[in-house]
């Protein structure tokens, strides 16, 4: 008696449902490869924080996305190396600052549910945060409007501001409420 089934063996249905869990797991594996990372640069300022509330609120209406929480210290200079204190002084006081700046919105995601990495890097800070969205492959970039005080902006120019300008993807830059 000759089957109806191309496999011999298997029921019509059973290919049918072998199709469907093929087709499924393979759907599921490239939605995976399609969630995109944002990075989220934080200074440990309160327009810091209003961009982590941004995110949040996009997490909580459904964003699905993997999250990388970067953060820069500035670069230490060689004469400060020379003081009694030395480089590793200096290294354990940027460890230390960089995980005050990064305090307020591990909390606030923690308190979400939200995961993230974290990403902390030192120099230039808005070519190191550039960076860090190129080297975990970032689709997008969220950042306060403002960073720690008028002086720093009026001197060095805005970190946002260079952020949305070099950027090779879309910026989000949150203003502070």
């Amino acid at each position: 008696m000759m089957s109806d089934s191309p496999t011999p063996g298997l029921t019509l249905a059973a290919q049918r449902s072998s199709w469907w869990s093929l087709l499924r797991s393979e759907t599921e594996r490239l939605q995976m490869n399609l969630i995109m990372k944002i990075l989220l640069c934080v200074d440990g300022s309160e327009a810091a924080l209003d961009a982590v509330r941004h995110v949040v609120l996009l997490y909580q209406k459904g964003l699905r996305a993997k999250l990388v929480l970067a953060t820069v210290q500035e670069p230490t200079y060689a004469h400060e190396m020379l003081l009694p204190s030395g480089a590793e002084v200096l290294s354990r006081f940027t460890g230390a600052a960089s995980a005050d700046a990064m305090k307020g919105a591990e909390a606030l995601l923690a308190a979400a549910g939200v995961p993230f990495v974290r990403e902390i890097g030192t120099g230039d800070p808005a070519q190191a945060l550039l960076g860090a969205a190129a080297r975990h492959g970032c689709a997008a970039i969220v950042s306060g409007a403002r960073g720690r005080g008028a002086l720093r902006i009026a001197l060095l120019g805005s970190v946002s501001r260079e952020i949305l300008r070099a950027s090779l993807v879309p910026v989000t830059i949150v203003k502070q409420s």
